[in-house]
């Protein structure tokens, strides 16, 4: 059985923040990095996102 796979991605460059199997909220995915991307370091909204689904 597949199981879907859910990524939270930076919006500004693409970096992977989390990837999970379990939905947890956009908040929890973000905390352990204190709200940035820690890639650019930009400060992620965790009320401003958008979900795209890709089957694969």
């Amino acid at each position: 059985m597949s199981y879907p796979c859910l990524e939270v991605v930076c919006g500004n460059c693409g970096t992977i923040i989390n990837r999970m199997i379990n939905l947890k909220s956009i908040r929890d995915c973000i905390r352990p990095f204190s709200g940035r991307c820690n890639k650019c370091g930009i400060s992620l909204n965790p009320t401003i996102f958008s979900l795209k689904t890709i089957k694969q």
